[in-house]
């Protein structure tokens, strides 16, 4: 398995460790709790708090070897109950993506994946 390396600007607009961090845990086939549930916070951050777009990003892009889709599902939800419980809101760093369309979401994404892809394969 070959690690995604992103950019030092980060291809989402995010700080680069985090969307390194991202674009691994969703490439690993056996990442840990933690990981996941860092992954489904931070996404639910950034995308507003859109539990349907964060599971179908999980969805499309992870390479889990025991990816369950429905305990994924749940799993998100009881992340956004808990953010809600710990006073976790929308950063300002985050309005940018907040009123952005699913559609938009989803297709802003893909193209970071692609590039992080591609910038990762040996030439």
């Amino acid at each position: 398995m070959s690690q995604i390396s992103v950019p030092q600007f980060g291809l989402l607009g995010l700080e680069t460790k985090q969307e390194t961090k991202l674009f691994d845990i969703l490439e690993q086939c056996h990442p840990t709790h933690f990981d996941r549930l860092w992954l489904a916070g931070y996404l639910l951050n950034r995308f507003g708090k859109d539990v349907a777009l964060v599971w179908e990003l999980v969805d499309r892009y992870n390479k889990w070897e025991d990816y369950n889709p429905s305990a994924t599902y749940v799993q998100i939800k009881s992340v956004l109950r808990s953010m809600g419980r710990s006073g976790h809101g929308l950063g300002e760093t985050f309005n940018n993506f907040v009123h952005m369309s699913f559609d938009n979401a989803l297709a802003l994404f893909e193209e970071a994946y692609n590039k992080a892809e591609a910038i990762s394969e040996p030439k």
